[in-house]
């Protein structure tokens, strides 16, 4: 029974606002993605699973920014989703 526009604010809402254990959604992802940025993986096993974690982390974020209308950052994560994806191809290749 709600309108669009209350759906995606209400998903905004939670995404930046909505703590849990001290962080919102937003934060949680945030830092999550870095973690798994910052790791350095020695082995051709753990580079692809890397890889493959931080796309799956972008990808939640592509998808969340494309739901609430912000082309801008979307198009943020969709090119880094293509650029991660590259090296993933490469990895397994």
């Amino acid at each position: 029974s709600m309108t669009k526009e209350e759906k995606n604010s209400d998903l905004s809402s939670f995404f930046t606002n909505l703590k849990v254990y001290g962080a919102s959604i937003k934060e949680h992802l945030e830092t999550r993605l870095n973690q798994i940025e910052d790791i350095s993986e020695d082995t051709v096993n753990g580079k692809i699973f890397n890889v493959y974690s931080q796309i799956k982390v972008n990808t939640c974020f592509y998808k969340i920014y494309d739901i609430l209308g912000n082309p801008e950052q979307k198009e943020i994560y969709e090119a880094r989703i293509q650029e991660l994806t590259q090296e993933y191809n490469n990895l397994i290749a």
